[in-house]
């Protein structure tokens, strides 16, 4: 469970994130200023994936579920060896932030192609871009070890109603017992 913070246009978010194996995954933007209104709430529950924005449901397609699944992913690097997924390897450096990088495309078993940058030097995944309108790519940085000794992000950059906004961790916990019912629609 991860929550973060960030803002738009000096207006206060909070981003919580929990993930739960196998494919449980659940995100909410709230705006604590409006009475912690919920800007966005996505889950992912195996195949299952909805998402609300401003409290309306927004009807999704086979293609948004997948690039959905796939951008909210913890450790989608998990997923690579196993059936279905093919990753290709760009033949040039890629330049992510004045910084060389490598470029994976993967795709997964449903078609859904997602580039990973990963930086030359420490091979930390600096920027994640899932083809998906209407969204943005993800840029990664400020690696910390989390408790279990595992490094996460604790700054990502992105944009939210085409504002870029960078959320930053405050708190990142493992193992905490979260219950199924959190990956319910």
């Amino acid at each position: 469970a991860i929550t973060s913070e960030g803002s738009i246009q000096g207006i206060g978010l909070v981003k919580e994130s929990k993930f739960k194996n196998p494919g449980k995954e659940a995100v909410q933007v709230t705006v604590p200023k409006y009475n912690n209104l919920v800007f966005n709430h996505i889950v992912v529950d195996g195949d299952s994936v909805s998402v609300q924005q401003n409290n309306r449901s927004m009807q999704l397609n086979k293609g948004d579920k997948g690039a959905i699944s796939a951008k909210y992913k913890l450790f989608p690097e998990l997923d690579f060896g196993k059936q279905g997924y093919m990753a290709e390897l760009d033949t040039s450096y890629q330049v992510v932030n004045g910084q060389l990088a490598y470029l994976i495309t993967v795709t997964g078993p449903d078609g859904t192609p997602v580039k990973y940058y990963y930086d030359q030097k420490t091979g930390l995944k600096v920027k994640q871009v899932v083809d998906m309108p209407n969204t943005s790519g993800v840029d990664f940085g400020d690696y910390q070890n989390i408790p279990t000794g595992i490094k996460i992000p604790f700054s990502e950059k992105t944009t939210l109603a085409g504002q870029p906004v960078e959320f930053k961790v405050k708190t990142a916990v493992v193992n905490t017992g979260i219950s199924n019912d959190v990956f319910k629609k």
